[in-house]
């Protein structure tokens, strides 16, 4: 997956019983189809789930999937995913569905169940896929680049050898692996050695706006935002500095995106081009 190309999880559905509200004890020895009941509801997890790898969101009223494994994105209008949000674990909680709505039966599901199926993209065993955590990204309210500084920034010599070691890391990455085994490397690399440091707000930003004023000696400005926000994590990481990398998309036109991002600072984009995208992934 080359230049500009981001999991939520759903409330578990509630279908109410025919019968008034009920309390059951269930004892040790019952047998092992026994199920919870719970004030006269009971819990019924949807018959698919987001495959492994697979993360959504709802841009307006677009339903957009991104599968890490093909790099590839896939688009629904409102009218072609009515109904999944009752039929797929993980669909965001922003859709318009009610707790109380009846579910709908496999028999009556949308035509794009199949085509979500054929694209690998949902699974119809639920149980054997880990739920799909929210991807928990601060609102965006401010920016570090070099035009809000005057002149150039302090830098050595550490800084110009690392960043064409970021570089070069990142387009051999986005060569020879795939989004799925580069978002993994990062995620551990992020998991193992984050923890283990305590990052410097004023370290973070001076450094963002080094790699900002370096940018154009080694990279090209049109179209890889994914490149530039690969090269910029490679980078920070030289200095044990690990924020996270935003996918984002939008609808009508479609257009994915990705940026990095320090709680609620952009650091290689502008506030105002990234809140018209729709996070869909964080890592």
């Amino acid at each position: 997956m080359k230049g500009c190309a981001v999991g939520h999880m759903a409330r578990p559905f509630l279908r109410p019983e025919s019968t008034a509200a009920c309390l059951a004890f269930l004892r040790d020895d019952c047998a092992e189809s026994t199920k919870s009941i719970e004030m006269g509801h009971t819990q019924r997890l949807p018959p698919y789930a987001l495959s492994e790898d697979t993360f959504l969101c709802i841009h307006g009223v677009d339903a957009v999937f991104l599968t890490l494994k093909s790099g590839r994105y896939l688009a629904f209008e409102d009218s072609q995913h009515s109904g999944l949000d009752r039929l797929i674990q993980g669909w965001p909680l922003c859709s318009s569905s009610s707790d109380d709505a009846e579910p709908l039966t496999e028999a009556a599901a949308p035509d794009s169940v199949q085509a979500l199926l054929d694209a690998g993209l949902i699974t119809p065993n639920p149980s054997s896929i880990a739920p799909h955590i929210p991807a928990l990204i601060p609102k965006t309210t401010d920016e570090w680049t070099a035009d809000t500084i005057a002149g150039r920034p302090r830098m050595g010599s550490r800084a110009y050898f690392g960043i064409l070691r970021a570089v070069l890391a990142a387009r051999l990455a986005l060569k020879y692996r795939s989004l799925a085994q580069i978002t993994l490397a990062l995620r551990r690399r992020k998991t193992t050695l984050a923890a283990q440091v305590q990052c410097d707000v004023n370290r973070t930003a001076h450094l963002s706006l080094v790699f900002d004023y370096l940018r154009p000696y080694v990279l090209s400005a049109v179209n890889a935002c994914l490149l530039d926000s690969i090269t910029l994590l490679n980078f920070l990481a030289l200095y044990q500095i690990y924020p996270d990398l935003v996918f984002g998309v939008r609808t009508r036109p479609f257009i994915a995106h990705c940026w990095v991002q320090y709680n609620h600072i952009v650091l290689n984009d502008t506030v105002e081009r990234v809140c018209r995208f729709t996070p869909i992934l964080s890592i």
